[in-house]
């Protein structure tokens, strides 16, 4: 038997054991994992009720070093989930909502972290199609004073189309 072959069906099924974290040629690490959430919103002014979520996360972590001291992270984070109105018992469901988290430190003092989050949530039974959105960015300067760029109460749900 080809010597290539038994190695390979030896390394496999250990590779495919571990299927949750990776290293590039690159140096970037790719970690997933699964966490459960639930979320409440008191009111959404456009569904004109409160609404819970429950949401599932799929986070990948991607890192990278730079030579010159810099460095790159990035959580993607990857939602599904349900909402559930609290008065009318409507569901809306979400899939592959990206929300990333991004922090640049730059080797020298400066630093920029922030998130974005975009949820287009589908009605299941009759509710309106909304969307949530939100955006947080802060930049430190050398000296590691902070300058908010945008705030977490930029954060809005809108609903889309006719009800």
């Amino acid at each position: 038997m080809n010597f290539k072959v038994v190695f390979a069906s030896m390394v496999l099924p250990l590779l495919l054991a571990v299927p949750r974290i990776g290293l590039t040629n690159n140096g970037i690490e790719v970690y997933e994992f699964d966490i459960t959430l639930t979320d409440e919103h008191p009111y959404v002014e456009c569904l004109g009720e409160g609404i819970d979520h429950v949401l599932t996360v799929k986070i990948r972590t991607h890192m990278v070093e730079r030579p010159n001291g810099s460095v790159h992270i990035v959580e993607n984070y990857f939602m599904e989930g349900y909402s559930f109105g609290k008065e009318s018992g409507l569901m809306w469901h979400t899939k592959n909502a990206p929300g990333p988290w991004v922090i640049n430190d730059f080797g020298d003092g400066r630093l920029v972290e922030g998130w974005t989050l975009e949820m287009v949530w589908k009605p299941l039974d009759g509710g309106r199609k909304f969307h949530e959105k939100g955006r947080f960015l802060v930049v430190y300067d050398a000296n590691g004073n902070p300058r908010v760029e945008h705030i977490p109460e930029d954060y809005r749900m809108q609903c889309v189309g006719m009800n």
